[in-house]
């Protein structure tokens, strides 16, 4: 086997190793959903913890509230039940990115391999 094939086993191996998953997302979406795991899962870690605290809003101030508004968190469910169907959508999106920008990456690598 010659050099250059053996760096293109290697980069085959990283790229695999670090790729995403669309069936785990889909999986923590399912389990986790309004969460945020799943984003975080996919490398959209500001999004993620974004909807997690809107979860936590959501569910957590109205027993801690003593002037709680129904509405504020009746609107903030609708914007959180919006977020999973964006993402059932989304979600091969993300991953199909995620592999370009590791393929982009890696091939960066490669051409400082050969220099």
């Amino acid at each position: 086997m010659n050099n250059e094939t053996q760096k293109q086993i290697l980069l085959e191996t990283m790229i695999n190793n670090q790729k995403k998953s669309i069936a785990i997302a889909y999986i923590l979406l399912v389990l986790f959903n309004i969460l945020g795991i799943h984003r975080m899962y996919l490398g959209r870690w500001l999004s993620g913890l974004l909807m997690l605290g809107l979860t936590i809003f959501t569910f957590i101030f109205p027993f801690v509230s003593s002037t709680f508004d129904p509405t504020i968190s009746t609107t903030f469910m609708g914007l959180l039940i919006f977020l999973l169907i964006f993402d059932i959508i989304l979600i091969p999106i993300i991953v199909k990115h995620h592999q370009k920008k590791l393929r982009e990456k890696d091939e960066e690598l490669a051409n400082y391999f050969k220099e």
